[in-house]
């Protein structure tokens, strides 16, 4: 087959695998003992493509079905838990089925590997795309655990290497969470603000393990495999491979890249050469017929779409961009990822701000060098004093401040986030900039600059509704107010302040007295520059009395008034 028939079957197995639609089974023996006797390449991709259909419609049909109602049964932990709402949550498998499992707080940390004998409530889970992609079935609620047993065999190892990198950069202290996101890709620590900080600015995919994790493995291990032979060669990467997939959890994005390597390394054993590009389709399409829902998981469309980014726009980048070579290699790179990703992330709302591009180029080299340095001085860390460890980590706390820096200053709400609109522009700018065209280069320049000028403008006045209980008000003298409720939530809060672009609140209204207030309190203080508070002293400190009265910011008046044994704020 063609590198063009081998995209075809790409698309139409993507296609093919969120239609989940089923072909009769003597109609796909047909198609395939026709592609037997006339091994023409058309009729292959019509077989691949009914393959991904009928496995995604049977898979999708499995996890129908499900009866509510209370149960004893045997659970296997197939993933890293996390604390949602006073519980331990995980993904388990219920026999042949896979779950999502809850477990009280005050019982030990379940471990990945670890066999569960229990008692509890299944609970029906809604068919949403995270679901479908995990292949989840139910919700297991555990009420009694009649016996645990450890993991054994090569996942005590997995979890025993995990356990020696994160006890290895304990002094590392708050910077723990993002040097375990980074290096595999385990962010459970990572605080709230930090996360929406890494989004805004672009560099959410340094938290989630990718390809470019598994080829500073492959760079790590070259010196070692040099001295082996060609087959020595392949089988030492498969299985340095394989304990990888294993230590990042087997997540989609580092399934493409693994995927990717083993077919590299297989071609090579073989004596035969293949494009980038071929490589990537062989690899999409056997991860496609082995799991067709893998096209549910977001992080596996943004890999996919990423890395044919690279293939396809970043030597055309390279050849048009001016400057050194190492330069234009770098800028090629960052802007062919975000021309990749930019698509899926306009649609999911998760695009971040215009400065991502530039917060991409200094930070993602620094955030290899953690990965190359994590995995070998991590790990060495762990068997060695404190005193030692601290001394070999003093180069991660540097490079994981700048890369925190970094995402801090991407991320200030003075930078305007990237909309359809502006992103098509600045793309439509940045190409015609690289023409080789005088008048067609000068428009483009001339797009740019009024993009940058647009970005420099003061935000709109005006009053927003960002979520329930909470409001928004801008006037024009630049004074800015905030009245937030406890039922907003902290990712609803952070949003909002990115969406407004405020850098500064001269006035923040908490009228809730629960200790959710306080953590709200917390979060906008950490995001923003934050001038009065009006709120419950005992909930947060150094605020003033949030009691019925009026206040003057500017040219806003805000009235707090109580209404029935509720505070009322109105804003005008």
């Amino acid at each position: 087959m063609t590198d063009r028939e081998l995209v075809l079957t790409v698309l139409g197995m993507a296609a093919a695998s969120f239609a989940a639609v089923a072909v009769p089974w003597w109609v796909a023996s047909l198609a395939a003992l026709a592609v037997v006797v006339t091994r023409w390449p058309p009729l292959l991709v019509v077989v691949l493509v009914m393959v991904a259909g009928t496995r995604a419609n049977d898979a999708r049909a499995a996890l129908d079905g499900e009866r509510p109602g209370e149960v004893t049964a045997g659970l296997t932990v197939l993933s890293d838990p996390i604390v949602h709402y006073g519980a331990w949550r995980f993904d388990v498998r219920r026999g042949v089925e896979r779950d999502v499992a809850e477990l009280p707080r005050e019982m030990a940390e379940p471990q990945v590997g670890e066999r569960l004998s229990v008692r509890g409530i299944v609970g029906l889970l809604p068919a949403e795309g995270w679901v479908v992609a995990r292949h989840l079935r139910a919700r297991f609620r555990v009420t009694e655990v009649l016996d645990r047993r450890p993991p054994i065999g090569l996942l005590r190892v997995v979890n025993g290497l995990r356990s020696a990198i994160t006890t290895g950069a304990s002094s590392l202290g708050d910077q723990r969470p993002l040097f375990t996101g980074i290096v595999m890709g385990d962010d459970r620590g990572q605080p709230s603000v930090q996360i929406h900080r890494f989004r805004v600015a672009g560099l959410s995919h340094l938290l989630a393990v990718s390809g470019q994790n598994v080829a500073f493995v492959l760079v790590l291990l070259a010196p070692a495999l040099a001295h082996l032979g060609l087959r020595g060669r392949w089988v030492a990467s498969i299985a340095a491979l394989g304990l990888f997939v294993l230590v990042t959890r087997a997540e989609p994005s580092v399934l493409r890249a693994a995927a990717m390597a083993l077919v590299a390394a297989t071609t090579r054993l073989r004596g035969r050469a293949a494009s980038p590009l071929r490589i990537l389709c062989v690899a999409v399409i056997c991860l496609t017929v082995v799991d067709p829902l893998m096209w549910r998981s977001v992080g596996f469309q943004l890999s996919v779409s990423a890395t044919a980014a690279l293939i396809l726009v970043r030597p055309w980048l390279v050849r048009r961009l001016p400057g050194p070579r190492r330069r234009r290699e770098a800028w090629a790179t960052v802007l062919a990822a975000q021309v990749g990703t930019m698509p899926l992330l306009l649609m999911l709302g998760s695009a971040g701000s215009v400065a991502s591009l530039a917060a991409n180029l200094v930070a993602v080299p620094v955030a290899g060098a953690v990965m190359v340095w994590g995995l070998g001085a991590g790990v060495v860390s762990a068997f060695v004093p404190a005193e030692v460890a601290a001394l070999l980590h003093l180069p991660t706390r540097a490079m994981l401040w700048w890369i925190d820096a970094v995402a801090r200053l991407a991320s200030s709400p003075r930078w305007p986030l990237l909309g359809a609109v502006l992103a098509s522009t600045i793309a439509l700018g940045v190409v015609s900039a690289l023409s080789r065209r005088p008048w067609v280069a000068m428009s483009g320049r001339v797009v740019l600059l009024g993009c940058v000028v647009t970005a420099c403008l003061p935000p709109a006045a005006g009053s927003w509704r960002c979520a329930r209980g909470l409001e928004v008000h801008r006037d024009a003298t630049a004074a800015v107010v905030v009245v937030a409720s406890g039922r907003a939530t902290e990712t609803q809060i952070l949003a909002c302040l990115a969406r407004h672009r405020l850098p500064r609140i001269d006035l923040l209204v908490l009228t809730s007295s629960s200790a959710h207030s306080t953590r709200q309190a917390a979060v906008v203080r950490d995001a923003t520059r934050v001038g009065a508070v009006l709120a419950h002293p005992a909930a947060v400190r150094g605020a003033s009395a949030v009691v019925p009265g009026r206040w003057r910011v500017g040219a806003t008046t805000v009235v707090v008034s109580r209404r029935e044994g509720r505070l009322v704020v109105g804003v005008g």
